[in-house]
C-alpha cells in the first residue's frame, strides 16, 4: 500500500480540527512483509486552544477511519 492512500484517508476522515497531516519517515524492515510510517498531525482551532481530549477525540476518529477504509493495522 502507498503512504498516498493512507494520507488521503487521514485527510478524508471528517474532522474540523486537522490543518494538515505529513509523512515523517518510513520504515521497511528486511524480510518483512510489514512497512511502518511516521506521520505528523497539526490540528488548530483559530479562535482558542484546543485541549488534549479534543485533540485525542479527533486522533482516535482519524485512526479508526482509516483502519476502516484501508484495513490496516495502527
Amino acid at each position: 500500500m502507498h503512504v498516498d492512500a493512507v494520507l488521503a484517508a487521514v485527510k478524508g476522515v471528517k474532522t474540523s480540527l486537522l490543518e494538515s497531516a505529513e509523512l515523517i519517515d518510513v520504515y521497511e524492515p528486511k524480510g518483512g512483509e510489514e512497512r511502518n510510517i511516521t506521520c505528523r498531525f497539526t490540528f488548530r482551532k483559530a479562535d482558542r486552544t484546543l485541549q488534549d481530549g479534543e485533540v485525542d477525540k479527533e486522533r482516535e476518529k482519524i485512526a479508526s477511519g482509516v483502519v476502516k477504509a484501508l484495513g490496516i493495522r495502527i
